[in-house]
């Protein structure tokens, strides 16, 4: 079972990524040097090993989180003709967002159960109840990115808030 559990959370860590990645092909469509799919894909791969490794230091951190947006903008440098603020934004307010998305379902499913015994446990212990709950997360993960997808298309032509992005992102994080 601890293998199936292992799995989960690095197919978790593997969409977390490929989403951004995502997200950066569409934002900066006209940056990208070269279009691949495998190219992001193999990033992702490259992500989620290191995302796995910070995992086994404790299951949340502030430090996976810093790792995770730097790893992600620094790789991204190599693929797209942009400032790295630019990157570093977006990757910071999509940490964000995934954040808080992925605390308000569990505070959500905590207040259903047993309140702070459940929230302790899905953020420290790994376990069936917190395979499903990821596994429900990075679904409904996937459906926001698909419905907010053509949003995206349109924001793309308005890079120029990359700064106003960054400070959002900042404050966000000052209040995490």
């Amino acid at each position: 079972m601890t293998l199936l559990y292992e799995s989960i959370e690095l197919i978790a860590s593997f969409i977390e990524f490929f989403v951004l990645y995502k997200i950066y092909s569409v934002l900066f469509r006209e940056y990208r040097r070269r279009q691949s799919r495998l190219i992001d894909i193999l990033l992702a791969i490259g992500g989620m090993a290191i995302i796995h490794i910070c995992n086994h230091i404790a299951l949340f951190s502030y430090f996976a989180l810093l790792v995770f947006i730097l790893y992600i903008s620094i790789s991204a440098t190599f693929f797209y003709k942009t400032n790295y603020v630019a990157l570093f934004s977006v990757a910071s307010f999509y940490i964000l967002c995934l954040s808080c998305f992925d605390f308000l379902v569990v505070t959500l499913v905590s207040n259903f159960y047993d309140g702070y015994e459940t929230f302790v446990k899905m953020i420290s212990v790994t376990g069936g109840f917190r395979a499903i709950i990821i596994s429900v997360t990075k679904i409904l993960w996937i459906i926001a990115y698909f419905l907010l997808k053509k949003y995206l298309y349109r924001f793309a032509n308005k890079m120029n808030y990359v700064y106003t992005i960054l400070i959002i992102s900042c404050i966000g994080f000052l209040g995490f």
